[in-house]
């Protein structure tokens, strides 16, 4: 099981057990969540860069949209509703 950073570990509730060691926070590089960088080959004329966690933001809110659209669809398609005859 991978545990992110920030989550501990389970068994001994602690973040530094089991060869998870502390990662110094001068030597650990930032990323911006979202950055555009300019591509004048690409149609928007821009590029965005996301970061891991945005990444998952974006897939998540993508999901839950189609998640719900197929609830919309599924509810007003007279076809998939059960006819009493």
């Amino acid at each position: 099981m991978r545990l992110r950073r920030n989550r501990l570990y389970p068994i001994h509730q602690s973040l530094f057990c089991c060869g998870r060691e502390a990662i110094s926070k001068a030597n650990r590089a930032r990323q911006m969540g979202l950055r555009r960088i300019d591509d004048p080959l690409h149609p928007r004329g821009y590029r965005k860069i996301r970061s891991n966690a945005e990444m998952r933001k974006l897939t998540r809110s993508q999901l839950q949209y189609l998640a719900s659209d197929t609830r919309r669809t599924s509810e007003s398609d007279p076809k998939s509703s059960p006819q009493s005859v």
